[in-house]
């Protein structure tokens, strides 16, 4: 299928990259280690509230194991930082990939290089795309029991494929809430590889092009050439 450069107007609301790993350094030391290599281009720091809890608890639950603890921000991207977790991820208007990736070059070179990772646990590559309308209407989705078709106003659809090494997480629901504010749709597309035993930036960066394509693929088989037309797309 032919896929669009670009979109008009863009859906994207938010564009995730992140590497979850473990450590050879003591899990409170990764934030020190970090900070001085981004405080000038990330001015804002905020500690997260998730360090109101205990330490034994934040590393015994699975649930907490990845949390970022700090929030450091800029004009255009936030910079998540956790003992084994990193992600950027984008702030307002969506920049374009060209200028994400760049500023995942950047970023995550900086973490390959204080030589803190033992070995890489995930490799994942985030889109959240809002739409005002409900847009099951607008997909290449059916779904029906015994002719009778499933999908209401209020329908939510997650199921995750497989694509080469990578599984996909699909998250699709007609009746989302965004900036505490506007409702609407919002197709969710994670794409992730897990466990390697490559810690170089190389790999990182080769891994989320093809996350990228992935994700991109999915997205526009998911939605239909109709509303694709509708929103002007450049080749």
């Amino acid at each position: 299928m032919k896929i669009p450069k670009k979109i008009t107007p863009c859906p994207i609301l938010e564009a995730v990259i992140e590497l979850r790993f473990a450590i050879n350094v003591p899990s409170e030391a990764v934030f020190g280690l970090l900070y001085n290599e981004f405080k000038e281009k990330f001015p804002n720091n905020k500690p997260l509230h998730i360090l109101q809890l205990p330490g034994p608890i934040r590393e015994q639950d699975p649930n907490l194991k990845y949390q970022p603890h700090y929030k450091l921000e800029n004009d255009h991207y936030v910079l998540q930082i956790g003992p084994r977790v990193m992600s950027l991820v984008t702030k307002g208007k969506y920049p374009g990939w060209i200028d994400l990736k760049k500023q995942a070059i950047e970023n995550f070179t900086i973490l390959f290089q204080s030589k803190i990772i033992s070995h890489v646990e995930r490799i994942g590559l985030r889109y959240i795309n809002f739409f005002k309308d409900n847009i099951f209407p607008n997909t290449n989705i059916k779904l029906k029991l015994n002719d009778e078709t499933l999908i209401s106003n209020e329908t939510q659809i997650r199921t995750v494929v497989l694509e080469n090494n990578y599984q996909c997480q699909i998250h699709i629901n007609n009746n989302s809430i965004v900036n505490n504010q506007n409702k609407g749709s919002v197709i969710d597309v994670d794409v992730f590889k897990l466990k390697t035993q490559n810690i170089n930036k190389e790999h990182f960066l080769s891994s989320i092009e093809d996350a990228h394509t992935i994700e991109k693929k999915k997205f526009f088989t998911i939605v239909s050439d109709q509303m694709i037309k509708e929103l002007n797309p450049e080749y």
